[in-house]
């Protein structure tokens, strides 16, 4: 009953407003009174004296506060949270989508928190942020351009023709000689302790940050016919591309093993906590397999000529493509 503006509710009611209204009213739903909201494709929208609640509709499930198609939602691809990052949704997967184009042949390719780095034919470091936005050329030479790799404060790179690896701040500047007289350098990758890199005769070497002489980790093998290119470090192992194989060794020394064999002319290598990703340079292949090895997953095929650079960070792989016509692209999937 409610007389001058107050009101003695029996139970199973509140005040609202001046009236009494039932506690399970999805009208104004528990003592506060507020309405329970009814998404888009839901139904069956109930309180339970408390708190709403809501049911989706065929076809959909349920995201937080909404109905989400998880086939086709690029924000719910497959399941809820799971972003595609500006790619479509297709059957619960995402697809790819250009980040930039009309780039010369890109080559090598790297990430950290906040931008994307990569080499190109002509011979230049350009940059992006990993959302999206205007690529800006931090160096341009001379020379040939190879592997790119970060760290905290500085962009390496080699240099195929001079034989150097090159060094400049992350924000562009004047490059540096990190190290020189070297045999054909191509991939690069870096650590908290140590500059990899790989050359055209197959070996895989190392040089420490603090700076000293190249210690070859992998001498070429008797009779071997392919070069190394793209290199990958985590704390424990060294991975490494050579035409045809995929191949790890122990950084603590040891024998290397390939992981995966069959390719047709793997190029760039990229890890993170569980698998390692590499591209095969002609079809424009992206693949993965787990780092202990296992079944090898085809992610992309087909949409490029040729596919090189790869890097990968928490939520996504981002790859460079290039069309026969040599007009370059830099690719991102969500993981």
């Amino acid at each position: 009953m409610c007389l001058n503006g107050g009101c003695v509710c029996p139970p199973g009611t509140h005040e609202c407003v001046g009236t009494c209204l039932p506690d399970v009213s999805v009208d104004s739903c528990g003592t506060s009174c507020a309405p329970c909201p009814a998404p888009q494709n839901s139904d069956n929208v109930t309180c339970d004296g408390m708190t709403c609640a809501f049911a989706c509709g065929l076809g959909f499930t349920v995201c937080a506060t909404a109905c989400a198609d998880v086939q086709m939602d690029s924000a719910n691809c497959g399941a809820c949270a799971h972003d595609c990052f500006g790619g479509a949704c297709d059957a619960g997967v995402c697809q790819p989508v250009v980040l930039t184009t009309g780039q010369p042949d890109v080559l090598f390719l790297a990430v950290n928190a906040t931008n994307l780095y990569w080499t190109t034919d002509p011979a230049t470091v350009v940059t992006m942020p990993i959302g999206g936005g205007s690529p800006t050329t931090l160096f341009s030479g001379p020379t040939s351009l190879e592997g790119i790799a970060v760290d905290a404060t500085s962009v390496y790179f080699s240099t195929y023709v001079e034989d150097t690896i090159l060094t400049l701040p992350l924000a562009g500047g004047s490059p540096t000689t990190f190290a020189s007289g070297l045999a054909r350098p191509l991939g690069v990758a870096v650590d908290a302790t140590n500059v990899y890199f790989a050359d055209f005769d197959g070996s895989v070497v190392e040089i420490p940050l603090a700076g000293g002489s190249p210690v070859t980790l992998t001498p070429m093998p008797a009779g071997f016919a392919n070069f190394a290119t793209g290199i990958a470090v985590n704390a424990s192992n060294i991975y490494w591309s050579s035409g045809t194989t995929l191949n790890e060794m122990p950084l603590a020394g040891g024998v290397s093993a390939d992981l995966v064999d069959g390719q047709d002319d793997a190029f760039g290598i990229a890890l993170d906590d569980t698998n390692v990703y590499w591209t095969t340079l002609y079809g424009g292949v992206v693949q993965k397999m787990p780092l202990g090895g296992g079944a090898v997953t085809t992610l992309v095929s087909g949409l490029s000529a040729y596919a090189s650079g790869i890097a990968v960070d928490d939520t996504s792989i981002y790859w460079a493509a290039t069309t026969a016509s040599e007009v370059g692209s830099i690719m991102r999937l969500a993981k």
